[in-house]
Formats: C-alpha cells, structure tokens, sequence
C-alpha cells in the first residue's frame, strides 16, 4: 500500500501524473475541504478495484485493510472531491461510499458511478433514519450497510457485489 500526500513513487505508482496534478491544485487552489487528503491503493494482478470514500481515516484504513486482504485493489479517499478524481481516472468494480462527507454527500458520488455504467454502490454510514436509507437508494445505491456492522459482513457483501 502506498500514500499519496504530496509525494508518491513514480515507479511502482498506477495513479497518472494527470491525477495527482488535478489534486495538488485543488490542495493549493483551496477548492477542495481542508482535510488531509489521503489515496491509498494497491496493485495487485486482476483483482477487483473498490473504491472506499470515507471521512474517518481509522474506518476507511480498517475498511482497505480488510478488503486488501482478500485479494482487492483498494483506492480510498476522504471527501468528494478526491473521489470524484478517482473515479475520473478509473471507474471502481464497486464502490463503498459513507453517506456525510466533509465537501458533500455520498449521493453525489453514488449518481456519478452509476450513471456511467452498472458498477455495484454499497452506502456504509452511521445513519440509520429511513428518509436517508431511501435518498441513497434513490441516488442509485445497490445496498446500506449501518456503521456498526462488523468489517467481515462488509467484505462478504462486496464479494457478493463483485461476483
């Protein structure tokens, strides 16, 4: 696993020199949220890409971990605006997507991926109101699964989704 914060290794790096010129100048142009900004990804032979967009750093690298563990190419992000880079660059095979993030809701994200073909969105949020359940259903969401739910239930279910 590596990270890009400012500095990546080109040699053994699969993100483009085009993407990480479009996030340094949404880091210096201040368009996107002042959080750190955060891309982790692995490269590993055929494996299924997942995209992880989570605010809460310590969910979203037990979340990659997990998942690079069984074998996935993981690419994380923390706010929308990242996100929305990743997908640009290479379109995941499924998508877990927290619904409140800092620059925006994953219902965005979630119309931009299935609007671009059939890839399989999983909403992994803490909110458990039914009007949020059917927005993210609404906005193109195959499945929600309630923070809580333990990490192995989420990785079963991606598997599912990625068949």
């Amino acid at each position: 696993m590596w990270c890009v914060n400012g500095a990546y290794d080109a040699e053994s790096s699969p993100i483009t020199e085009t993407l990480l010129e479009e996030i340094d100048r949404h880091l210096i142009t201040g368009t996107t949220s002042t959080h750190v900004r955060m891309i982790f990804r692995r490269q590993v032979t055929l494996a299924k890409r997942i995209l992880v967009v989570e605010d809460d750093s310590d969910i979203m690298l037990a979340v990659a971990q997990a998942l690079e563990e069984e074998g996935y190419e993981v690419a994380a992000a923390l706010d929308v605006s990242i996100a929305k880079l990743l997908i640009q660059n290479e379109m995941p095979d499924v998508a877990i997507i927290d619904h409140q993030l800092p620059d925006g809701t994953g219902d965005e994200i979630c119309r931009m991926i299935t609007s671009s073909g059939k890839t399989p969105v999983i909403m992994f949020t803490g909110e458990a109101q039914e009007g949020t359940v059917l927005e993210c259903l609404d906005s193109g969401a195959t499945d929600y699964v309630l923070k809580g739910t333990g990490i192995e239930e989420l990785v079963v279910r991606v598997a599912k989704h990625a068949a």
